[in-house]
């Protein structure tokens, strides 16, 4: 059963998503360099090549733990305000 929770889960936040977003989480979206109306899987994908690019440990010319920091913060905000409204 816990595949079809999920199934379920996944849609209900893609759902939500899409019908109300705060504008500190519009901010959160906004750093992620996606729209507020992105699949999960695209929010998912912005947030995993930010986190690559600024990880203080990646040997990228851009590492820089700040930026990595907000991009955590900004991620953990959208599912903490997505899951809120499922």
């Amino acid at each position: 059963m816990p595949g079809v929770y999920c199934r379920l889960l996944h849609i209900g936040m893609h759902l939500s998503r899409a019908s109300v977003v705060s504008e500190s989480v519009k901010h959160c979206y906004a750093i992620l360099n996606v729209s507020t109306e992105c699949s999960n899987d695209e929010l998912r994908s912005a947030y995993l090549l930010l986190v690559k690019k600024y990880h203080p440990d990646s040997i990228s010319g851009q590492a820089n733990a700040g930026k990595f920091a907000q991009v955590e913060d900004a991620y953990r905000q959208i599912l903490v305000g997505v899951l809120h409204f499922v």
